[in-house]
């Protein structure tokens, strides 16, 4: 039976699967070894130069914050210094502050002490000259104050007072142990019962010295300042001689 055709031979459902199975192996190999070519490739990325990043090394972080902690510490101790000195300054102002305070109540110096030693009337006869009258006045001054001294400044007004009526005014002079008064004589002084009476020898007079001075007492710390008024009661006789008689005086100070 030449020339008959042979049946194809169909294949069967195993074999069918079994290239199935054949050509998933295959792809999950192919797969597989894709992977593993790419976990062992390496690949080069350009960038910009002015993006390049790098992370310093751990020991550079540690030395940056050592410098950070030094930092800290100095900024800290310079706090605590300036906080030191500005207590320091305010505890010693105040301590100043109350030195001084005490020291202002207990520098309390005592009033000096004047008296009167000599008064001398001139020009008083009307009769033989024309000048106007005029009074010399010496006032001693004692200091009871050891270890404070005493000046005595210009600036005030000095007056002699004879039965209720200034018959001298003048300007109070610096001085640094005795007042030395100069005293011009007024027109009352230039009055006929005045100027008879201060020309009488025989009769005591009786007179008011006021002077207003200007005290300053200084010890090694502090200055004390005041005006003071100065307040003479006085008794004298033979006032139109060059030098009158001083019966009696006695001073007192406003200070």
């Amino acid at each position: 039976m030449e020339g008959r055709v042979q049946p194809t031979e169909v294949p069967s459902s195993h074999d069918h699967h079994r290239r199935e199975d054949i050509s998933l192996n295959l792809w999950l190999d192919t797969n597989r070894l894709t992977k593993e070519v790419e976990k062992q490739s390496t690949y080069v990325v350009q960038m910009p130069r002015d993006q390049v990043y790098r992370l310093p090394p751990p020991e550079h972080a540690r030395i940056v914050e050592g410098y950070r902690n030094i930092t800290k510490g100095n900024k800290g101790r310079k706090l605590s210094c300036c906080c030191m000195i500005l207590i320091a300054i305010v505890v010693l102002g105040f301590g100043i502050g109350i030195f001084i305070g005490v020291s202002h109540l207990l520098f309390c110096p005592k009033s000096p002490v004047f008296h009167l030693t000599s008064i001398q009337a001139k020009n008083l006869d009307q009769n033989k000259q024309h000048l106007p009258p005029s009074f010399d006045v010496v006032i001693a001054v004692s200091n009871p104050n050891s270890g404070i001294s005493a000046a005595y400044k210009s600036g005030g007004t000095s007056s002699l007072i004879f039965n209720k009526v200034v018959i001298g005014e003048g300007q109070t002079q610096p001085v640094s142990k005795d007042v030395n008064l100069r005293l011009v004589g007024t027109k009352d002084a230039s009055s006929k019962d005045i100027n008879a009476a201060l020309n009488d020898t025989v009769t005591p007079k009786s007179m008011i010295l006021k002077v207003d001075i200007i005290i300053e007492m200084r010890n090694w710390l502090l200055t004390r300042r005041k005006d003071s008024k100065v307040t003479c009661d006085l008794n004298v006789k033979s006032l139109g001689k060059n030098t009158a008689e001083i019966l009696s005086e006695k001073c007192q100070t406003d200070f």
